[in-house]
């Protein structure tokens, strides 16, 4: 199998590059021209309100959980490495809520540096400037940084960006809280803090009890079903706030996305295994690879296609119909490797277990998330990273995969980069002020519009590839 560089599987870094590029590509087409389909399901145009009364998914609704499916496969191949180094659970354990804190430190700050957050007049270039160097500002503190750069100039990069960071965020004027405050945080972020520390946790000590790992999230999905409109312990447990003056910080809310990155983390596991058939002299066939792959670019848009339109028979007959198929024919020739024909299946399991759960509360959605969603997009996340699998390596593929690889492997870069300077570039410039202008001047088709959209994702992941060669990351 190809490698985009060793230690890392392509596969895993496309499919969070997709997931963060697919995250910039739905925050910038058009607001309100598009149809249903390229938005939040239950934000439905023209209005865009929300209505949680529209059951349905959307490709929009896979972005967030394919990213915390990879941050679970991520789990696995992180925290091993520590464990092959030598660290112990306590050291490895420190380390996940160190690591956590970050993320949880990255949501409130971008979320305040964010246009449009602050007081600052939206008519004058300021907010954008400000989200610029907020940017800057949180390039030098959450920066890993090459070996050519001397541990003392790293030192002193992070205390300048700390600094002047916490300067700016006071001197920033702001409306509703009119201060920098614990409320104001990027959600997204703020649930991949929580869960890489709970499902770090979780998965060092149930590493080798994969069954245990599975109690894990029954015991999370009981408390998800039970505890938000029950009372008892599931609803004492579902509202805990240990810490009072945190408690947007930490929630049991955010940990209802385990039923995503713990499934994500036997992929992990998988991960490391999917060499040991090709050290063997096994070669998957050809026509094998295209049928597995097809198979998984089939399900997602027959799944978010058939419960957006509300064809739940048809869609649940022809989503079985494929994994039944693919199955048959990947146990038949027994070509596949073992570590992706146990993808396949844990894909096919995942998605029929979240079909058949449509009917709770109403049907699938993602806001507010119903069981169904969690199982039916972890589901479609195995059956993603089983497509990529396929592909990786194609001659055909490889200019494509590599610009989503090399966005994946800088993901929080690529996340501000899409949220304080695409954005901020495109607001201040004026540009998308005139191309919505020229749009209502000559009515052109509101494609030309997602094309935009397109072109400053492509400057995202460009953004991304540069440092990754010069070896500048940002700490996921």
């Amino acid at each position: 199998m190809a490698e985009s560089k060793p230690g890392r599987v392509q596969a895993l870094d496309a499919l969070r590059g997709l997931a963060v590029l697919g995250m910039g590509m739905s925050g910038m087409i058009p607001f309100r021209d598009m149809p249903a389909w390229m938005y939040h399901a239950q934000e439905p145009p023209p209005t865009r309100a929300s209505n949680e009364q529209v059951f349905g998914i959307t490709w929009v609704d896979l972005v967030f959980p394919f990213f915390l499916f990879c941050l679970g496969a991520a789990i696995p191949i992180a925290v091993g490495n520590r464990l092959k180094r030598g660290e112990t659970k306590g050291q490895i354990i420190w380390w996940t809520v160190k690591r956590g804190v970050a993320l949880a430190a990255f949501a409130l700050v971008e979320q305040h540096f964010r246009p449009g957050v602050s007081a600052l007049d939206p008519q004058s270039p300021l907010p954008y400037v400000f989200s610029w160097v907020g940017f800057a500002l949180m390039l030098l503190v959450w920066a890993r940084w090459p070996d050519s750069v001397p541990k003392r100039t790293q030192q002193i990069l992070f205390w300048v960006g700390t600094v002047a960071g916490l300067v700016l965020l006071f001197l920033l004027p702001y409306d509703n809280p009119p201060r920098p405050d614990w409320s104001r945080f990027n959600i997204i972020l703020m649930v991949l803090a929580n869960v890489a520390v709970s499902g770090g946790i979780v998965w060092l000590v149930t590493r080798a009890k994969p069954l245990a790992r599975i109690a894990v999230v029954a015991i999370v999905f009981a408390t998800y079903l039970c505890g938000q409109n029950g009372e008892g312990i599931a609803r004492w447990v579902w509202d805990w706030e240990p810490f009072d003056a945190f408690k947007y910080v930490y929630h049991f809310n955010y940990n209802k996305y385990l039923m995503i990155v713990l499934p994500g983390t036997f992929a992990g596991e998988m991960l490391l295994r999917v060499w040991e058939p090709f050290a063997e002299g096994v070669k998957t066939q050809g026509w094998v690879k295209a049928w597995v792959g097809l198979t998984g670019l089939a399900l997602p848009i027959v799944a978010c296609a058939g419960l957006l339109s509300r064809q739940l028979m048809p869609t649940f007959f022809i989503c079985v119909g494929l994994c039944l198929a693919c199955w048959y024919m990947v146990e038949a020739t027994k070509t596949l490797p073992p570590a992706q024909r146990e993808m396949v299946a844990w894909g096919s399991v995942l998605l029929v277990i979240g079909l058949l759960f449509e009917s709770h509360n109403g049907g699938i959605r993602k806001d507010t998330a119903t069981a169904s969603y969690f199982f039916t997009t972890g589901g479609l996340a195995f059956w993603a990273l089983v497509a990529l699998l396929q592909v990786e390596g194609q001659k055909w593929w490889r200019r494509f995969g590599d610009f989503l690889a090399g966005t994946g492997m800088n993901p929080m870069l690529g996340y501000i980069s899409i949220s304080l300077l695409v954005i901020g570039l495109v607001m201040a410039t004026g540009l998308d002020k005139w191309l919505v202008d020229l749009r209502n001047q000559y009515h052109y088709d509101p494609w030309w519009l997602v094309l935009y959209a397109a072109a400053q994702c492509w400057i995202v992941g460009r953004v991304c590839i540069y440092a990754n060669k010069k070896g500048f990351f940002l700490r996921a």
